[in-house]
């Protein structure tokens, strides 16, 4: 069943393996060398740091992560998954998150261990994108939002209701705001460099000259 899956080549790799075991006699990673030749896809993931006792064998797996042994093209990534007797809070995820701030993983680059913050950056990036839009159904209800959302940045640059929207960030669509600053602007510059003329009557004929 593994096989079905990793061969395919828009398939990304995971591979999960203890960091108290010999990584050079998991198979998984031999799967993967056989179906992702140019290691694009598969990106290695240690974990169980937390029991290693021995210096060397942490040593070692700061060697994996580090990229100098049995080297991944995407690497490898260290993490602390909770136990089977630890509560899923915020409270038991930030004593987890604690063990990369000890020697010797405090030394590891902070984007290859706990991986939380990546994992919200991307859920972030997930939810910028919006929802799924697989079915045509859905896609149809996608294309109907965008007139709608067309009129209500229209209404919003001209009525210069710029909290309501991105894009009037960009100067170019603050409407309202560049029709005061063109104003200002004739304004300063007709009184700068404009003229002043004086006209008098013409004695008898009641017109200027």
């Amino acid at each position: 069943m593994v096989i079905e899956y990793i061969k395919d080549p828009r398939t990304i790799i995971l591979a999960v393996l203890p960091a108290n075991v010999d990584v050079a006699t998991q198979e998984i990673l031999a799967l993967a060398a056989e179906y992702d030749k140019a290691g694009e896809r598969t990106l290695g993931i240690l974990t169980k740091p937390d029991l290693l006792k021995e210096r060397s064998a942490k040593a070692t797996v700061c060697e994996l992560v580090l990229g100098n042994r049995k080297a991944l093209n995407l690497g490898y990534y260290i993490v602390r998954n909770h136990g089977g007797d630890e509560d899923e809070d915020n409270s038991e995820l930030a004593k987890r998150e604690l063990l990369f701030r000890q020697h010797p993983w405090c030394e590891l680059p902070d984007e290859r261990v706990g991986l939380m913050d990546m994992l919200d950056e991307t859920q972030d990036a997930l939810n910028e994108i919006c929802a799924s839009r697989k079915t045509a159904q859905e896609q149809r209800q996608y294309l109907a939002t965008m007139p709608a959302n067309f009129q209500d940045l229209r209404r919003a640059a001209l009525d210069a209701d710029y909290s309501q929207h991105k894009a009037p960030d960009d100067p170019d669509l603050r409407l309202s705001t560049l029709v005061v600053l063109q104003t200002e602007w004739f304004d300063d510059t007709f009184r700068r460099l404009s003229q002043t003329y004086k006209f008098q009557e013409q004695k008898g004929l009641g017109v200027p000259r």
